[in-house]
């Protein structure tokens, strides 16, 4: 894949390149050329982007963001129109792909930065948030040239005043949260064309709920890839309204779960009734988790050796051995993987077992991963 990186100091630089930063789906879409604007402050030794705090803590240096220095800036943007202008006219393949990087609140693109990228086709488009946690879409609603976007990309978003409203919502095809937080939507009318979500991480589950309860964003959805193991969930909701969203999403076919049992916020859960709230048209199920979540096997049991189970499942994967992420240490903030008892292991790999043996014997046109 061809990349086109610029920062607001200096010259582009297009490089051959087979590991894409932050785009996970290229190789699946095809993806030919990456432009990577990377927003990140450096240089000025007066005014250098990070300075201590009184808590001792990295402190953001406002004064030095690329934006506030005007002749940098406009240089900057007069690059980024001329690589615009000539996209696709020097015999490399046109630009099909755009990541912005380290975003900050008062960039978060601009409507300056947006209109310099005005004319650009992309069909995968990212915001990475620096160390403000936030972005903004609504700039680009203004664009003369419409985006013909089939993937939104949001990393490293937190709390509900990030404004995620754009025309583009009703039009991408999947929609990737990559360790964002308390992220809320607006309430599309449908149809929308949303079909692929993937959430990873923070609080994937609660956001999972969120837009079920407040938004049509799942209404269609096709595939789900949800992880969720570093405990920042069920802060506002619990267990079982998880299962009580994921079941709406009645025409999901794919689906991909990974989790822990732990939160910081509250106590252990577990997830014995998901068998029951599993939407009926699934046709892939994998599912991942630590050892402890499952607590009882019965309902489990009971289900999946019953032909009218999934009726249109052909693939499955079961596994107990998701490393347990340690809860933050308030006071030191440290974290790290839990130890787990081999005791508990053990039981867990049994039940995983039973589970699955239990499924292929009595689903035999099922595909089940041992």
């Amino acid at each position: 894949m061809l990349m086109t990186t610029i920062t607001p100091y200096g010259p582009a630089k297009t490089e051959m390149t087979s590991e894409p930063p932050l785009v996970e789906d290229a190789e699946k879409m095809n993806l030919r050329h990456l432009l990577a604007i990377n927003l990140k402050a450096e240089g000025d030794p007066r005014y250098p982007p990070f300075s201590q705090g009184e808590d001792n803590v990295a402190q953001p240096t406002y004064v030095n963001q690329p934006i506030q220095h005007p002749e940098l800036y406009e240089t900057f943007l007069s690059r980024l129109r001329d690589i615009v202008s000539g996209d696709g006219k020097d015999g490399t393949p046109p630009i099909d792909a755009v990541s912005f990087t380290h975003l900050p609140e008062m960039d978060p693109p601009s409507e300056r930065l947006c209109q310099a990228v005005d004319g650009l086709r992309p069909r995968l488009l990212e915001l990475e948030c620096g160390w403000d946690e936030y972005c903004d879409l609504k700039s680009f609603d203004g664009l003369e040239t419409k985006f013909p976007l089939e993937t939104l990309v949001i990393s490293g978003a937190c709390g509900e005043e990030v404004q995620l409203v754009s025309e583009y919502l009703s039009c991408v095809h999947t929609l990737n949260l990559h360790y964002s937080h308390n992220l809320c939507f607006p309430r599309i009318p449908p149809p929308l064309a949303l079909r692929n979500m993937i959430m990873t991480e923070n609080d994937a589950m609660d956001s999972f709920i969120r837009l079920s309860d407040t938004t049509h964003m799942i209404d269609r959805l096709e595939s789900l890839k949800l992880t969720s193991t570093n405990g920042c969930d069920f802060y506002r909701f619990e267990a079982p309204e998880f299962l009580a969203a994921l079941k709406k999403a009645t025409i999901l076919r794919q689906l991909d779960l990974v989790t822990d049992h732990r939160s910081r916020w509250v106590d252990p859960y577990n997830l014995n009734d998901l068998p029951s709230h599993l939407p009926e048209n699934l046709e892939q199920f994998s599912f991942r988790g630590a050892p402890g979540i499952i607590t009882d096997a019965t309902p489990w049991l009971d289900l999946v050796s019953s032909p009218a189970w999934l009726p249109n499942l052909r693939e499955s994967s079961f596994r107990l051995d998701q490393p347990r992420r340690q809860s933050s240490n308030t006071e030191t903030g440290d974290e790290g993987v839990a130890q787990t008892d081999a005791e508990e292991i053990a039981a867990a790999e049994k039940t995983a077992h039973w589970i699955k043996t239990t499924l292929a014997d009595n689903r035999p046109n099922v595909d089940v991963t041992f």
